[in-house]
């Protein structure tokens, strides 16, 4: 995958672009803690460079794909969690609400990007996996 492609990719629709289907994730605590942890565990895959994590974190049957994603690709990208909110849940399906900040530097520029997210998490094999999002609001800044 080309990087640049990536990035650029990545800044524009933070989590949607790199949506896939995978195996099962692993939280704080060695395993995830309902679908906020999913999300966090997602954010972490992203900021640690670990695009095995980030695969973990997706739902099988999720519709885009990572691809040949590798670690290199998410060098120089960074996500931290501003905010988290599950607004509605049952045993199969929750909503997570969380507004991520994303920075990207890439050489000497820096962009930074922060979205308000609605995630859509399922539970597979028991675990809770990030299934897809949409944005709900965002701002950016570049410099």
């Amino acid at each position: 995958m080309n990087r640049r492609a990536f990035i650029a990719g990545a800044s524009a629709t933070v989590a949607t672009a790199s949506l896939a289907g995978c195996s099962d994730i692993l939280g704080d605590d060695g395993g995830n803690s309902g679908p906020d942890g999913a999300v966090r565990a997602y954010v972490t895959a992203f900021s640690d460079n670990d695009s095995q994590a980030l695969r973990d974190a997706i739902h099988p049957d999720a519709m885009a794909g990572t691809g040949n994603l590798s670690d290199s690709d998410l060098e120089g990208v960074s996500m931290r969690i501003n905010a988290i909110d599950v607004l509605e849940r049952n045993d199969e399906r929750a909503t997570v609400e969380a507004e991520i900040e994303t920075t990207i530097q890439f050489g000497d520029q820096e962009t930074a990007q922060t979205e308000t997210l609605a995630f859509d998490v399922r539970t597979h094999d028991g675990e809770w996996r990030i299934y897809g999002s949409r944005a709900v609001s965002d701002s950016s800044s570049g410099n």
